[in-house]
């Protein structure tokens, strides 16, 4: 049986949230497992929307919806996923 892990609440350190548009699967899995908002991922699943998995470099277009919706683009976190080599 598995105990509950704590899980911060990382709207305290971070206003953005850039995380790599890696498919629908995995930004539920983030969302979930890091307890975010629709709000926090609306930027990843914008970007996987509009341009798809575009493997780890998602992330920057995620950056860029931040930058142009909300017109800030500062205490922002970065989470991208990599296979293992």
């Amino acid at each position: 049986m598995r105990g509950n892990s704590y899980v911060p609440d990382f709207r305290k350190a971070f206003e953005f949230f850039c995380i790599h548009a890696g498919g629908r699967a995995v930004l539920d899995a983030i969302e979930k497992n890091l307890q975010l908002t629709k709000r926090d991922m609306t930027p990843s699943r914008a970007t996987l929307s509009r341009y798809g998995n575009t493997s780890s470099s998602s992330v920057w277009y995620v950056v860029a919806h931040v930058c142009d919706v909300w017109r800030k683009c500062h205490r922002c976190a970065l989470l991208l996923l990599a296979p293992q080599v």
